[in-house]
């Protein structure tokens, strides 16, 4: 799955800052209830499938980072229900940094298998080579 989104730097943050984004794809395997104010890391009866981190240095007060993609992968998902978190973090030493961030404009996008990909490459050559006869 490909996790395409903006984010960025409050115009109030007053210098530049050291932001990071974390997307995780989790699934419920047990006695877990979602809700509102509950978070899903460390839950009892979730497995976490993928969690992929990307981050910009120096961004300006009021400015975007983004556009940025991230794929996770979601191969141990079956036809369960797949639920995403997103959480900031600094990837420097500057405290506070993770306070002034902002994710905007997400879109979630399926990212085709590489052997369905592979067969239809292969059924492709095959209609090339009959149409050569």
């Amino acid at each position: 799955m490909a996790v395409t989104f903006n984010y960025g730097s409050f115009a109030d943050a007053g210098n530049n800052r050291d932001l990071g984004v974390m997307w995780s794809a989790y699934i419920i395997t047990g006695a877990f209830t979602p809700g509102q104010n509950v978070d899903i890391h460390g839950a009892t009866g979730v497995t976490l499938l993928d969690s992929v981190m990307t981050s910009s240095l120096g961004v300006a007060p009021g400015a975007s980072a983004g556009p940025s993609t991230v794929v996770l992968d979601l191969s141990g998902a079956g036809s369960q229900t797949v639920y995403l978190r997103v959480t900031n973090f600094t990837p420097t030493t500057t405290a506070g940094d993770n306070g002034y961030l902002w994710v905007d404009s997400v879109s979630v996008a399926s990212v085709p298998e590489p052997s369905g990909v592979l067969l239809l490459g292969l059924a492709g050559l095959g209609l090339a080579r009959r149409r050569r006869r």
